[in-house]
């Protein structure tokens, strides 16, 4: 019994983990808590490999061929996905973990920074809690603070160490018209419409 859950958990947590790095829905909590693709392959693998071992146990080897030699295949993927698990942690390739910045007093949507490996991205979210979707990025400001607010309708007014910008959005979808200029060179200010 506890095996057939497993192996129905470790279904579910393949299905989970594809879900998030395809993400239709754009969803913040689907990316941010199972956005580590070999983290959860390997959660999932685990609950394969065991799942697997307590529902088809092996009774007889010289008989039960195949399931031993599938028990000898998950033990090996599971262990070579294992592999790359503390390489993704350390080196935060899909660690995605937005900050607020800025709330639009108006509306449920907020502006968050992301960190990225170059420094970080601007996003705009609608909605609340695991259900939060990104609509969208403005780009990658240059240092690595910014104080955001939310101006007239449709603006959106950032500071950084290299000047101030008004990044405008469409107020129907949220989707960025505006991005955050490419240089980082002091006064560079972003076009406005």
């Amino acid at each position: 019994m506890a095996g057939a859950l497993l192996l129905v958990v470790a279904v579910v947590a393949l299905l989970v983990t594809v879900l998030a790095q395809l993400n239709p829905w754009r969803l913040v909590g689907l990316s941010q808590d199972f956005g580590d693709p070999f983290v959860d392959a390997f959660a999932a693998m685990a609950c394969l490999l065991v799942g697997f071992w307590l529902a088809a146990p092996v009774r007889n080897s010289a008989t039960q061929r195949v399931r031993a030699r599938m028990r000898a295949l998950l033990l090996v993927l599971t262990g070579l996905s294992g592999l790359l698990v503390p390489l993704s942690l350390q080196q935060a390739w899909f660690r995605y973990e937005p900050q607020v910045v800025a709330r639009d007093p108006h509306s449920d949507r907020v502006l968050a920074q992301i960190g990225v490996h170059q420094g970080i991205e601007l996003h705009i979210f609608a909605g609340t809690g695991f259900l939060a979707r990104d609509l969208g990025n403005f780009g990658s400001p240059c240092g690595l603070s910014v104080v955001a607010s939310f101006g007239d309708p449709g603006r959106i007014v950032i500071a950084t160490v290299y000047g101030d910008y008004t990044l405008a959005y469409d107020q129907a979808s949220g989707e960025p018209i505006d991005h955050v200029p490419a240089s980082c060179t002091v006064s560079a200010p972003a076009r406005s419409r």
